[in-house]
């Protein structure tokens, strides 16, 4: 692992994700796919549902990227907005 991706892996041990929306995100039939809700998250209050595909962040088409790739775009500072289309 390159220094980065150490960091995050660590990260991701302790709990020291910073702000998540609350999904647990995988792929079926090589689309990125909600897995899972975690009660009182912000994705369940707006209305996110299990095996919603998710096709952007922010905008940006996540077509291609992996399950990885596309956690670090939605991850954020708690209080931050982002935006998934679905």
């Amino acid at each position: 692992m390159n220094k980065q991706e150490s960091t995050d892996f660590d990260n991701n041990l302790s709990g020291n994700i910073g702000g998540g929306i609350g999904i647990e995100l995988g792929k079926r039939n090589e689309r990125l796919t909600v897995l899972r809700l975690l009660k009182d998250n912000p994705a369940e209050k707006v209305g996110l549902l299990v095996s919603d595909i998710v096709t952007a962040v922010n905008d940006e088409s996540v077509e291609g990227l992996s399950v990885e790739e596309t956690v670090v775009k939605i991850r954020g500072d708690v209080g931050t907005t982002v935006k998934i289309t679905v």
